[in-house]
């Protein structure tokens, strides 16, 4: 009798938890279809403006699309989002950075010179772990051959980043209509195919914060820059 209770009460919880989601699924699905045709223009426009700007605006929207889901943004994440994005504005624009570094600094009103490394420190469930995820999800998907990598003190903590982002991808392609075709998909790497053929990378590495951890970042951005963008 004990086990046919818990089994009962399994499947009355299974069946509250898929009614909340379908609730959710109907209420985003005018949402989605707008949200598609969006992407879909930014993936299109005007070649003429320069593919670094259709980047950065890819890279923008898909973080503005966050706060429309159940992962809506505060407004200090959102500030986090912005220095991380100052910080790729070389990956994003990649060749045409020369050409449009003094354009893309003046019309954003962003101060001189564009660090490249970002530190965040906030309190304890404030959303960091997020913003990052959010922030990789937006690059990843916006700035075709780009490469990330994951760095954490173990490589436990560095694989559940990679799942988060991972679930997000899958939950905006599905509720949001982005694109995301997965063309390798384990523990410790994805790897999505763009439509113009070129593949971004993350992968997740373990990281010993005793051992030189200054050099982590000039050795992935130096990794990163290697992969234009197209």
């Amino acid at each position: 009798m004990g086990l046919r209770n818990h089994c009962r009460k399994f499947s009355r919880l299974l069946g509250l938890e898929k009614s909340r989601c379908a609730r959710e699924r109907a209420a985003l699905a005018p949402l989605s279809r707008r949200t598609y045709h969006a992407y879909r223009d930014i993936c299109n426009a005007d070649p003429a403006a320069g593919g670094g700007r259709r980047r950065l605006r890819s890279v923008r929207r898909v973080l503005d699309e966050f706060d429309n889901t159940i992962y809506m943004r505060e407004s200090h994440q959102r500030e986090v989002h912005d220095y991380i994005v100052r910080a790729c504005i070389p990956l994003i624009f990649d060749a045409e950075i020369g050409a449009e570094y003094a354009n893309i600094v003046a019309e954003n009103d962003w101060p001189e010179p564009l660090h490249q490394e970002v530190a965040i420190r906030m309190p304890r469930r404030w959303g960091k772990t997020m913003s990052v995820a959010q922030a990789i999800v937006a690059l990843v998907m916006s700035v075709p051959g780009i490469i990330v990598g994951l760095f954490a003190p173990s490589h436990r903590q560095s694989k559940e980043l990679l799942d988060i982002v991972r679930n997000l991808m899958r939950y905006m392609h599905t509720n949001m209509n982005l694109q995301y075709n997965p063309v390798s998909d384990s523990k410790e790497r994805l790897e999505i195919i763009h439509p113009n053929g070129r593949i971004s990378k993350i992968e997740a590495y373990p990281c010993n914060p005793q051992i030189r951890i200054a050099l982590a970042l000039p050795v992935c951005r130096r990794t990163c820059a290697s992969q234009p963008a197209s």
